[in-house]
């Protein structure tokens, strides 16, 4: 078991570009705010050669992130780790403060990525007693499951599909599988800051949360995920899903896969807390 030995009191980043492509080690679990929490990233099996993705877990002000990157070699990785690094030096998460902080790593972006249209999707949450803050752009999904297994997504995609469903144009059963379902309308880059979606919610002992990038959702569905998890703690349930995801992404013909959404090979992190 990955176990912290003693209590994490800097702020912690997951995810970098040798981070193996079998998740051969288990979850980081480790106690959190009032809960426990489990996490990892992996590059995912027969896509890329970089994971771009990067988990911020920052104890001392209960705060988590998320990060999906885009942009490639030089762009996706760079730019996960920018937002990372700047989350990291918060001292208080506030919707201004992040988007300082937002603004801060569009300039470093700019200068520092390969391409202007490297940037983040990310999730950013924050615990203060029993109101959970939710701040997110982009494809990175949140869901939350009480005691009684009742399910609420805390996040939407901000992606062309949702923007065609809204309109009409397409229906929900239609974007299953769409070839440009990957597409996202709201992200952080060297030229864009986002506007986000911020809210709050109200959690209680027993709650839990499954946070990941679309590695994971791209391979299965809400229900599927929670099925696979159900009464198992935070770091089985973690090293369950990575596992049974690098087992999806290579099946790599569409005669070869199991349910409902076709396998997507892709980088994966994951993030279960238990309240």
């Amino acid at each position: 078991m990955t176990t912290l030995s003693e209590p994490l009191i800097q702020p912690l980043i997951l995810g970098n570009p040798t981070t193996e492509r079998e998740p051969s080690q288990p979850p980081l679990k480790l106690d959190f705010a009032n809960g426990i929490l489990a996490a990892a990233s992996f590059r995912g099996v027969g896509y890329k050669d970089m994971n771009e993705d990067r988990i911020l877990i920052a104890p001392a002000v209960s705060m988590v992130a998320v990060i999906d990157g885009m942009g490639g070699p030089g762009g996706g990785e760079t730019a996960s780790e920018i937002l990372a690094e700047e989350l990291s030096q918060l001292h208080e998460p506030t919707p201004a403060l992040l988007l300082a902080a937002q603004s801060q790593a569009s300039e470093r972006m700019l200068k520092e990525c390969s391409s202007p249209d490297s940037g983040v999707c990310f999730v950013i949450l924050w615990l203060v007693q029993e109101t959970l803050h939710v701040c997110y752009a982009g494809d990175v999904k949140l869901i939350v499951v009480d005691d009684q297994q009742q399910i609420k997504l805390e996040t939407r995609d901000h992606s062309l599909l949702n923007s065609w469903i809204d309109s009409g144009y397409l229906r929900p059963e239609e974007a299953i599988n769409h070839p440009q379902r990957h597409i996202v309308t709201q992200a952080l880059t060297g030229t864009l800051i986002p506007d986000c979606d911020h809210h709050e919610v109200q959690v209680q002992v027993g709650d839990r949360l499954v946070v990941a990038t679309d590695g994971l959702w791209d391979n299965f569905t809400v229900d599927e995920v929670i099925d696979s998890i159900q009464d198992q703690d935070v770091q089985t349930g973690a090293t369950s899903l990575m596992q049974q995801a690098a087992t999806k992404m290579r099946r790599t013909s569409a005669d070869d896969w199991e349910g409902v959404l076709v396998p997507k090979p892709d980088n994966i992190s994951i993030v279960v807390f238990d309240i």
